[in-house]
């Protein structure tokens, strides 16, 4: 079999068994969210808003295990425009009125799951209480932006899941995961830097690690295959040189659990109270990168920007 069969059949399992379980479990999650912010303040409560910020935790975990995987990112980008901007987002609380949806010219700061994550959390201790949805108008915002979350999810699936994706274009997309978490979003902390909690994402609901544990579990699996067998990328392990590569991604991801495990929680505070106990963190997700951009020159790697 040529190495271009080879590398379109690894980009079709990759599609069936990876990208499609983790869309259907973004689905479902943003479904259950749509769900609770159509509850939410019918008769607002200290019960509704917990089944809202569950439902959030929920979508926002699955949302961010598809950051490895190379989709649509204009799509993406209508789900989680980016940090929310607090005068974008309470200048959309103001606008706000009844059942009127979010609209499309809403900027990027007002809108998506960090938008919402804002409204439903606070930035403060005061204003994690129902206090803050108890103003009709920013309950409805959050409602708003809850009830169209799961139509831009929809979209993405419908589309573009992955079906064009080569080989390449998955490891390409994986590096680039590698280079924003070991470059911008953590390895400042090693380096002086002293960080602030609000440069992380999911800071608000103390949700970073879970994020980061998501997204790292679908590189695993892209890398290693089921069980850590490789078999996705088999062509690229064989041999001495190839078994070696498969060796060490194993004993990294190994590596790169116990120590996110070993640490609070709450990873922005962490980080920024002791920034250096990210060290062995960034080392290892930077030698992860290393055997990546390997395979990404590997003979038989094809498409994407080889």
């Amino acid at each position: 079999m040529s190495a271009q069969a080879l590398a379109d059949g690894a980009a079709t399992l990759w599609r069936d068994e990876v990208v499609a379980p983790r869309l259907d479990a973004l689905k479902q999650t943003s479904a259950r969210l749509r769900s609770a912010a159509d509850e939410l303040c019918t008769r607002t409560s200290q019960e509704r808003l917990t089944t809202m910020r569950d439902a959030w935790v929920a979508t926002f975990a699955a949302w961010r295990a598809l950051d490895p995987l190379p989709l649509d990112d204009g799509l993406r980008k209508a789900i989680e425009p980016g940090p929310a901007e607090l005068q974008k987002v309470e200048a959309g609380v103001r606008a706000s009125s009844g059942d009127a949806p979010i609209a499309a010219d809403t900027p990027a700061g007002g809108r998506g799951l960090q938008a919402l994550e804002y409204l439903l959390w606070g930035n403060d201790g005061a204003s994690r209480a129902l206090g803050r949805l108890q103003f009709h108008q920013r309950c409805v915002y959050a409602q708003a932006l809850g009830q169209a979350i799961p139509a831009q999810v929809d979209a993405l699936i419908a589309a573009d899941h992955g079906a064009s994706a080569t080989q390449g274009d998955y490891l390409d997309r994986i590096a680039s995961s590698l280079e924003d978490l070991t470059g911008p979003r953590l390895a400042q902390l090693g380096q002086g830097h002293q960080p602030t909690p609000t440069e992380f994402d999911g800071w608000r609901s103390k949700q970073t690690k879970r994020a980061l544990a998501a997204e790292l579990g679908t590189m695993e699996e892209l890398l290693l295959g089921p069980g850590g067998t490789g078999g996705y990328l088999a062509p690229q392990y064989a041999g001495e040189a190839g078994a070696a590569l498969l060796a060490r991604l194993r004993d990294d991801f190994d590596t790169i659990h116990a120590t996110l495990g070993k640490l609070p929680d709450d990873l922005p505070d962490a980080f920024t109270r002791h920034p250096n106990i990210a060290t062995p963190l960034i080392a290892k997700l930077q030698d992860v990168l290393a055997v990546v951009d390997t395979l990404r020159h590997a003979k038989g790697t094809t498409g994407g920007g080889n």
